[in-house]
């Protein structure tokens, strides 16, 4: 009886792939069964739903579409049925046949599962949750400039490059702003994890995607063509400064950046994901220059984005088309380090005098930013106000009177305990 069984499943086996693969003849009950995609920068995680009707006995079922990228430790099996005595007695991950036995890394694999039930359930479905990889997103940003720098364009489109040997139709998807925790096959076949970032930034597409195994596909995330922004000037004085200069000066530059908020106001009102800007500008001629690449950061609602322009004294080319640019080159700096000492292994104090001298016929407003390499610093003493911004970055405000010289005056102290 048992060999007549086993050739009766053999020669009549359930491919419970077939019963949810998305087509125009699906039955409303296989399209309420999802497939949720969680895809960080390097790998994803899936959780599809299959429809398996159970017949009382001991049967092998065959779910394809398995990704061929799999860490196969990680797979979850759920089966969820009326019939209280089902349970999988066991399964396998099998590649497709090849006729030279040396099937690719992405090829889709096959889940033969062996189950047993003594009763029979028509609305049995099995969830598979699952870790793979060469499934990963990311977005790029391209943002044009109006000649006076105060309106801008800005676009988002989120990149998914699919390389795991599977499709996947109307997936709903997350995406992870970080690399999934770190998977090493050893040589006992375990798996050694190094745990995710607890708060990674993560986003929601809202409409279900297609996404095909070879499929690199461009899914639009922001789109707006009349964002105000505004012109800001800024000089950093962290980083080498905070050494020991032994009363030796330098000249840092000044930045110039644009900043906008991220509303709807401004045809935005999602958050902004990390990625890479391309900028281009158009001069009153209505011609167009590509300004280099810039970072966008992570930037939530109702936050100021921060982008800044390869527009320095150094560089004043573009400048000639907006004046309140230009004047920003008539302004020298001149940073000096006037004493420096350590009160112990670990806490150093440094005098600083910035001159800010400016030779235009127009008064010029800046921020000067402070980075701080620890978050256990402060300061001791200042001729103008500070303002805080995080533990490790404080600004001052600067005015400059038109012909005019300001100095700055400062003395800081960094613990490293």
């Amino acid at each position: 009886m048992y060999y007549l069984l086993f050739i009766l499943v053999f020669l009549y086996p359930l491919n419970a792939d077939q019963t949810v693969k998305p087509s125009s003849s699906s039955s409303s009950s296989e399209q309420t069964l999802p497939t949720i995609l969680t895809i960080y920068k390097d790998a994803a995680l899936v959780k599809k739903t299959h429809r398996l009707p159970l017949e009382t006995g001991s049967h092998f079922y065959s779910i394809k579409g398995i990704a061929g990228t799999i860490y196969p430790t990680t797979l979850m099996l759920a089966l969820h049925s009326n019939s209280k005595s089902a349970h999988i007695q066991e399964y396998s991950l099998n590649s497709p046949d090849h006729q030279d036995n040396n099937p690719a890394e992405n090829a889709a694999k096959t889940l033969e599962l062996h189950i047993h039930t003594k009763s029979s359930d028509p609305h049995t479905h099995l969830d598979l949750l699952y870790l793979f990889k060469n499934l990963g997103w990311r977005i790029d940003y391209t943002m044009q400039f109006s000649p006076t720098y105060d309106t801008l364009e800005l676009n988002g489109w989120i990149e998914i490059t699919n390389h795991s040997g599977v499709d996947f139709h109307e997936a709903t998807l997350q995406l992870i702003d970080s690399p999934a925790p770190t998977l090493k096959q050893n040589h006992t076949e375990a798996l050694e994890t190094e745990s995710a970032p607890l708060k990674a930034p993560s986003y929601s597409v809202i409409q279900p995607v297609n996404i095909g195994k070879n499929d690199t596909k461009k899914i639009n995330w922001v789109t707006s063509q009349a964002i105000h922004g505004h012109l800001r000037y800024r000089l950093f004085i962290g980083g080498d400064y905070l050494e020991d200069m032994n009363h030796k000066s330098g000249k840092p530059l000044i930045e110039t950046w644009v900043t906008f908020i991220n509303n709807q106001k401004e045809g935005l009102g999602l958050p902004l994901p990390a990625g890479s800007a391309t900028l281009y500008y158009q001069s009153k001629q209505k011609t167009l220059e590509s300004l280099g690449t810039v970072v966008i950061p992570a930037t939530a609602l109702d936050q100021e984005v921060s982008v800044r322009l390869p527009l320095t004294v150094n560089n004043p080319s573009r400048d000639l088309d907006n004046h309140d640019l230009s004047k920003i080159s008539a302004v020298e700096t001149n940073l000096e380090q006037t004493e420096f000492k350590k009160l112990s292994d670990k806490i150093t104090e440094a005098n600083y005098r910035l001159s800010l001298k400016n030779k235009s016929c127009q008064p010029v407003s800046l921020q000067v930013v402070l980075d701080l390499p620890v978050a256990n610093c402060k300061i001791v003493k200042e001729n103008k106000t500070h303002v805080v911004h995080s533990p490790q970055q404080i600004s001052w405000p600067i005015d400059i009177p038109a012909e005019s010289e300001v100095d700055l005056k400062y003395r800081l102290q960094i613990d490293k305990t």
